[in-house]
């Protein structure tokens, strides 16, 4: 599940290598259609059945973040409704009988009929676990992503108080920190040292380095430590 990891993105930065412009309205880091469904057929497992045609539908806002929505076409005339955080990081899909057409603030649009439509809400905690939809008998339930377990710290950090040099050459690539409950990306920067369980790594724009607690890191940046040093 390389993708996900990859793809678990924001355009927040502060402290130097982080700017200070980070804020919880941003929708910039919406993913592609591309990406969208690199990730979904990495999956499988029915989260890309077979000639599914893909669609972006839009940002959904909610009171304190976004929500990235698109929609599978399937060949039964049914959709896939599917969804992403402001992380973005891919969450799962509702399987709908009603053509996805919109959205709004807190809703995803439905078409009904010829004159009218249904909506589904969203709030800040995301997409519930079942839905019912007006003008639809049942409920739906949402079938969420697959959980890919994070790497234990301790087995990233394998000599936790000395200097970890790594035992492969280090790339520049994407790193992401959690600071005060929110993930902030460094675009391009290449792994320096490990030390006390905190990692130091320099920015490939601007040349200056900065220190992280491992804990801070996703698990796609704890997995390339883990293999870099190991």
């Amino acid at each position: 599940m390389k993708s996900i990891l990859r793809l678990i993105l924001t355009v927040a930065c502060s402290a130097g290598i982080l700017s200070s412009t980070f804020a919880a309205d941003v929708r910039k880091n919406n993913p592609s259609r591309s990406d969208v469904e690199d990730i979904l057929e990495e999956i499988g497992e029915g989260h890309f059945p077979e000639k599914m045609k893909l669609s972006p539908l839009g940002s959904v806002e909610t009171d304190s973040t976004y929500y990235h929505v698109f929609y599978g076409t399937l060949k039964s005339s049914a959709y896939h409704l599917i969804f992403f955080d402001n992380t973005p990081t891919y969450l799962g899909y509702y399987l709908i009988s009603l053509h996805p057409i919109g959205h709004g603030k807190g809703v995803v649009e439905l078409y009904l009929t010829s004159d009218s439509i249904t909506t589904i809400s969203i709030g800040d905690e995301g997409p519930a676990d079942k839905i019912s939809i007006e003008g639809v008998p049942g409920q739906f339930k949402f079938v969420r992503a697959p959980v890919e377990e994070e790497p234990e710290e301790e087995a990233v950090a394998t000599a936790a108080n000395t200097p970890s040099k790594p035992k492969k050459k280090p790339e520049y690539r994407s790193w992401n920190i959690t600071k005060d409950g929110k993930v902030r990306n460094v675009t391009s920067a290449i792994f320096v040292e490990l030390k006390d369980k905190k990692v130091t790594i320099k920015d490939g724009k601007s040349g200056q380095v900065a220190t992280f607690p491992i804990s801070t890191l996703s698990a796609a940046d704890k997995a390339y430590l883990k293999d870099l040093l190991q």
